[in-house]
């Protein structure tokens, strides 16, 4: 299992084109420039739904890469941990015979010197 820390940073970038993005700058009679009112959150209430669901679609997909990368991870391990014991159980048969041909063919000839 990895920590969060040892996983790819993400890399969001959101960007947003309207046609009403650009607005050109009110005059007034005079020429001078007029000031509105302060933005409040009112007016960015698209936006926040849009990165809302953009948030949770990260979400999700994170989400379907860790269980991803859980199962490969559990795959590896059960592979790993299936050919070290075909291994050592090899090595242990491979000492078996090795250790029932000798004493057999000892034996035969112990057989072959008395006879």
């Amino acid at each position: 299992m990895r920590i969060p820390l040892m996983q790819p940073i993400i890399r969001v970038t959101a960007g947003f084109q309207a046609s009403n993005d650009v607005v050109p700058a009110r005059e007034a009679d005079d020429g001078a420039l007029v000031i509105d009112k302060p933005p409040e959150i009112e007016d960015y209430t698209d936006r926040i739904s849009f990165l809302e669901t953009a948030l949770k679609g990260i979400v999700d997909e994170t989400r379907r890469f860790e269980a991803r990368h859980s199962l490969v991870d559990d795959t590896i391990n059960s592979a790993l941990y299936l050919l070290i014991g075909s291994t050592v159980v090899n090595v242990i048969i491979i000492f078996i015979v090795f250790a029932f041909s000798e004493k057999l063919l000892e034996r035969a000839f112990m057989k072959d010197k008395i006879a």
